[in-house]
């Protein structure tokens, strides 16, 4: 399996890490323009030694930590044309990007396996499908930013908890849930 995570940041980075301790003979690469910056720490994957560091290759250290022979490629580029992700049962494609303009990039129905991950102003978190899914619209600027809150840190785990068990379940068998969880905490399957 050929995993590729486009956003390395809060939900990116961190996913990274849980799935390549879930599945680690699974090929990953990871896709991220961004530098590491101290703000990161405390709730992205990342630690001290890589501030600075190209948010991709610092994956790779990480992963290290986890999985003997890791396969893994960084890539540290910003992604600014429409995806052209290849149709095929041995590829996965994770949308962790920030922003409703690099979303609809990788927004293509063309029937590859796309995964939408990410936190929206109509839902707290948000766990879709390609066939399901509509970019939503940026959170506004004048709403605090979940992945710099410390109070956010175990949402965002149980967020990704339950999305390594959609990956999980789609791996075996094929099954492609989507979810959403509310500003009510509900979870709600779709």
């Amino acid at each position: 399996m050929q995993v590729i995570i486009y956003g390395l940041g809060t939900i990116g980075s961190n996913l990274f890490v849980q799935l390549i301790r879930q599945f680690p003979d699974w090929r990953y690469t990871g896709v991220d323009f961004d530098k590491v910056e101290d703000r990161n720490l405390r709730v992205q994957a990342y630690f001290k030694e890589h501030i600075k560091a190209a948010k991709a290759s610092a994956l790779a250290s990480i992963g290290a930590r986890y999985v003997h022979n890791l396969q893994y490629l960084p890539l540290a580029f910003k992604v600014e044309t429409p995806l052209t992700p290849e149709v095929s049962r041995d590829y996965l494609y994770i949308d962790c990007f920030d922003n409703r303009f690099s979303r609809k990039l990788l927004n293509v129905k063309n029937g590859a396996n796309i995964l939408h991950l990410g936190f929206s102003p109509l839902h707290a978190a948000e766990c879709i499908w390609d066939d399901k899914y509509d970019p939503p619209n940026d959170i506004s600027s004048d709403l605090p930013d979940i992945c710099q809150m410390a109070d956010a840190i175990g949402f965002i785990q149980f967020f990704l908890g339950a999305v390594t068990m959609v990956i999980s379940e789609w791996a075996d068998n094929l099954v492609k849930k989507s979810f959403i969880i509310t500003n009510k905490t509900k979870i709600v399957w779709i």
